[in-house]
């Protein structure tokens, strides 16, 4: 419960007002990751998820790899979804195409 309002927390910084830059959501992504190491170690220490050096490096790539892998399965998503639209595109503009 109160640990996952902490790991949504981080995600504020994608907040803006209008579009991001290539740039911007770069460095926003980056700055994400570092407050979400950030506010994961210190509630994983608070409630006791860890306790010791080692385990407190196994949480931090534990952190690390599942960040990487909801990246990676949102990209593959997003990917689909690009393919599926410019699929859709395609098969109109040859549609117009061959009615003109």
């Amino acid at each position: 419960g109160i640990f996952s309002i902490f790991a949504i927390l981080p995600g504020a910084v994608y907040y803006s007002g209008e579009e991001l830059s290539t740039k911007q959501w770069k460095n926003r992504t980056i700055a994400h990751t570092i407050l979400l190491l950030a506010v994961l170690m210190t509630a994983g220490r608070i409630i006791n998820m860890y306790e010791d050096l080692i385990g407190g490096v196994l949480f931090f790539i534990t952190v690390l790899v599942i960040d990487g892998l909801v990246r990676w399965l949102t990209y593959l998503g997003d990917q689909k979804i690009a393919d599926t639209i410019n699929k859709e595109l395609k098969e109109t503009r040859e549609r117009d195409e061959a009615y003109h």
